[in-house]
């Protein structure tokens, strides 16, 4: 009796000494992520008000001073970033396309798509927690696939439809009424109410709807789109029809991949698309630039993918009811980059388009928030921020007018060398090439004011360790431009072009329009504070320690929490 009553009492002291200490968690932690939306926009963005759920989350909760991304500030480096603790000097993703390894095997011009998990080294933060003892789902995570030793781990599920197969992109049928997508051939009949579209002996009816004006706010997302058709074969498959008055529109069919912590396990995905329908990673952009959709069909497409990724994640909190659930928007990154700019620059209809996405992205925030409990820790983060843009500096050609075009290589606000490491490469030393890439770029001035194009110049060796630039797969040289500018590769053109307003971003990390969002709410933030900015390498020790286990193996980043 008496050592149960010791047992109590010490139970009773650790945890007073854990309230004390102000780590009086674990918790559940719902953490999502949203492509593009930067810490500036949220806050000052006239289209950002529509986020009235992002601003309820900040008074209710803490709201960090913007977060920096990695260097470049883009997708893929960024986010392994927020999942490893870790800048990609250490977790090996360096780049959105970073140069391929080894060295010795590859050209310094042969690259690696850096949204695949093939160089990811470190262990990311949904294995972090199943290693300790608690159960994760990643939702769309960027290096989640293919699936390694790494990126999986037994109590962890992974799902990844982003960098598996594209088995049919999105396509507009007007008159046909049998055709090919795929190895998979549709045919359609007239109905009173729109078509019949089947494959093989499954159908699907499709009502004939004109295209949508009804503010997302006011219906459900997406509405017109058909039900799923289940789509024969070995993998889960399904896809979706949107019948405009004069066309019908069939949905991107994508290979969806999920890892159940032991092995991959089609037939979850197949329980998830009969209950939640397919998956497309994005809207169909390409039928917009073709004009085979107008803007206002387009934005259909946009609220279809956010209507299945909520889908998704719902589906799969429900069913597994996590203790960490990710999950992912590739909003609104990808629309500001086609309509910030001309939205800056006085277009109405930019504004309207954006307007109506972030309506779409307010109807996605709530229902991830009605994922978390009111004991859970709800977390929206983003990679990095975005800014327009009217001009674009050719790196590339500013390369070759050096004469320097088989010395060194533009990457992503960095240039690369062909040093001696690299299969057939020749340079060594290294210097004098960079002193003559740094007196090229340099050398090019705005056409308006003078000023050098190129603001300023960082190195692995001298910033490594501010910006996590480093290592096998980074670049030797690092570079930032003036406001208003993006750069490319391109060598066939003039240093400087005029572009269409757009968005961008990829610039210094540190630079305000850069950063990216952290606002939370839960036991360990209180209720309207703002923080000091953070680095993105905190936000994963950041969630092991409100889910109470140690930060990722590798990690860096310390957690920002008092």
């Amino acid at each position: 009796m008496g050592a149960r009553l010791l047992d109590r009492r010490l139970a009773s002291a650790v945890a007073l000494a854990a309230l004390a200490s102000g780590n009086a968690w674990p918790q559940r932690v719902v953490l999502v992520s949203f492509d593009g939306l930067g810490h500036e926009i949220l806050t000052t963005d006239p289209v950002a008000k529509e986020l009235k759920f992002f601003h309820h989350l900040r008074e209710r909760g803490a709201t960090f001073d913007g977060v920096q991304p990695h260097f470049p500030s883009t997708t893929a480096n960024s986010h392994a970033a927020i999942w490893t603790g870790a800048y990609g000097n250490v977790n090996g993703i360096t780049f959105n396309s970073h140069p391929l390894l080894p060295r010795s095997a590859h050209a310094y011009t042969e690259r690696e798509v850096g949204f695949r998990s093939t160089q990811l080294k470190a262990e990311p933060v949904w294995v972090t927690a199943a290693r300790q003892g608690k159960t994760a789902v990643a939702h769309q995570a960027t290096q989640m696939y293919p699936f390694t030793a790494i990126n999986t781990q037994m109590g962890a599920v992974a799902t990844n439809g982003y960098q598996t197969r594209t088995i049919a992109p999105y396509q507009v049928i007007r008159r046909a009424t049998t055709w090919k997508s795929g190895p998979f051939e549709f045919t359609a009949a007239e109905t009173p109410a729109g078509m019949r579209v089947c494959v093989e002996k499954s159908c699907v009816d499709v009502p004939r709807e004109p295209t949508e004006t009804v503010d997302p706010l006011m219906r459900p997302l997406a509405r017109h789109f058909s039900l799923p058709l289940p789509l024969p074969g070995d993998l889960p498959l399904a896809v979706h029809f949107r019948l405009f008055p004069d066309k019908l529109l069939q949905t991107q069919i994508q290979e969806l991949a999920l890892h159940d912590g032991t092995h991959r396990n089609d037939e979850i995905v197949r329980e998830m698309l009969a209950a939640s329908g397919a998956f497309v990673p994005n809207g169909a952009t390409r039928l917009l630039d073709s004009k085979d959709l107008t803007p206002a069909q387009y934005l259909e497409t946009v609220e279809f993918q956010i209507r299945q990724s909520v889908g998704h994640a719902a589906w799969l909190n429900q069913r597994f009811r996590p203790s960490l659930m990710q999950s992912y928007l590739p909003f609104p990154d990808e629309t500001d980059h086609r309509w910030l700019g001309l939205d800056r620059a006085g277009d109405a209809t930019a504004r309207e388009l954006r307007v109506w996405v972030y309506r779409a992205l307010e109807r996605a925030a709530q229902s991830f928030g009605a994922m978390a409990g009111k004991d859970d820790t709800l977390m929206f983060v983003s990679d990095h921020g975005m800014t327009p843009y009217r001009r674009i500096l050719n790196a590339g050609a500013v390369l070759r007018g050096a004469g320097l075009n088989k010395q060194a290589a533009y990457l992503y606000y960095s240039i690369l060398v062909n040093t001696k490491d690299w299969k057939s490469g020749s340079v060594d030393p290294r210097e004098p090439v960079l002193r003559r890439v740094r007196e090229a770029l340099s050398a090019i001035r705005d056409p308006d004011s003078g000023e050098p194009v190129v603001t300023a110049f960082f190195t692995p060796a001298e910033h490594g360790q501010r910006y996590g630039i480093g290592g096998a797969a980074s670049g030797d040289l690092y570079f930032d431009v003036l406001p208003g500018y993006s750069v490319s590769d391109l060598t066939n053109n003039d240093a400087i072009v005029e572009g269409t307003s757009k968005g961008t971003h990829g610039f210094l990390p540190s630079r305000k329009d850069m950063l990216a969002i952290c606002i939370a709410s839960g036991t360990a933030f209180r209720p309207g504070t703002t923080l000091p900015a953070i680095r993105s390498i905190q936000i994963a020790p950041m969630i092991s320690e409100i889910l109470g286990i140690g930060a990722p193996l590798n990690a860096t980043g310390k957690s920002p929490l008092p």
